[in-house]
């Protein structure tokens, strides 16, 4: 989920390489232009790592334009993050209800709740995002609909969503990544490690990709193989969830 999150952050604004102030001189009251203004800091103070900052912008930014979106999505995204899943439930259906086509919008929410363990809603969200035939990171949807199906062990449907993903886009490394996952849990071992280097070539090493290559050891009872894959989790990506199942031995998390 978190990864998944920073890659829609990422993909909004350009990573600010120098943030020294807290707000700029934009008289209070000029509506969509100080929210804009705001809500632009808010995303780059959050791309450094100021998140408390970047959460007093944003919500500067809704001070000047309380239905603001783009200022909304932001927050929700940003709390759930932090997990603090409420305040995030509570932007998200915020921004729906002043904007219900936005459907870059709507997918965000569906991921947020697949990864709050409301997947079944998550699944309904995404059917919604995938009749709008304009949508143009559809591919990404589909993935995304696929991981959470698969999460709730709804492996054909999984399967599903993600082939039709790599129909749009074959070079869909992450639609290649969870359905390796989907393979394992199927202990079809073959498909997975084939799964696992269509990945690899896509996206290059990663903690997400160590990840299916540690389940795929540890269901083949390579010992000592999962143990340096685990190493080297823990050591390059020590806070991210990868490393936290590794700990827990939770090798049916992904």
């Amino acid at each position: 989920m978190k990864r998944a999150l920073t890659v829609v952050m990422a993909a909004m604004v350009a990573v600010c390489a120098a943030c020294v102030q807290t707000t700029t001189m934009v008289p209070a009251g000029s509506g969509q232009a100080f929210a804009q203004v705001h809500t632009d800091l808010a995303a780059q103070y959050y791309q450094v790592g100021q998140v408390s900052v970047a959460v007093q912008e944003a919500e500067l930014a809704l001070s000047g334009m309380p239905n603001f979106v783009p200022a909304h999505n932001l927050l929700a995204l940003m709390y759930a993050q932090l997990h603090e899943n409420t305040k995030a439930n509570e932007h998200f259906t915020k921004a729906l209800s002043i904007e219900p086509k936005n459907t870059d919008l709507r997918n965000n929410y569906a991921w947020f709740l697949c990864g709050t363990n409301r997947s079944t809603e998550a699944l309904t969200e995404f059917s919604k995002v995938l009749r709008d035939p304009l949508y143009t990171s559809m591919d990404k949807a589909l993935t995304n609909a696929g991981a959470c199906a698969a999460r709730i062990g709804r492996l054909d449907l999984a399967t599903s969503y993600l082939n039709a993903a790599l129909e749009v886009n074959p070079n869909n490394g992450v639609a290649y990544l969870y359905r390796g996952h989907v393979a394992l849990n199927e202990k079809s071992y073959a498909a997975a490690s084939e799964a696992l280097q269509a990945a690899e070539k896509a996206l290059g090493r990663s903690t997400a990709l160590l990840w299916l290559s540690a389940r795929l050891a540890k269901t083949q009872g390579r010992a000592e193989q999962l143990n340096q894959i685990i190493a080297a989790i823990v050591q390059e990506s020590p806070i991210s969830e990868e490393a936290a199942w590794a700990r827990a031995g939770l090798f049916d998390a992904f």
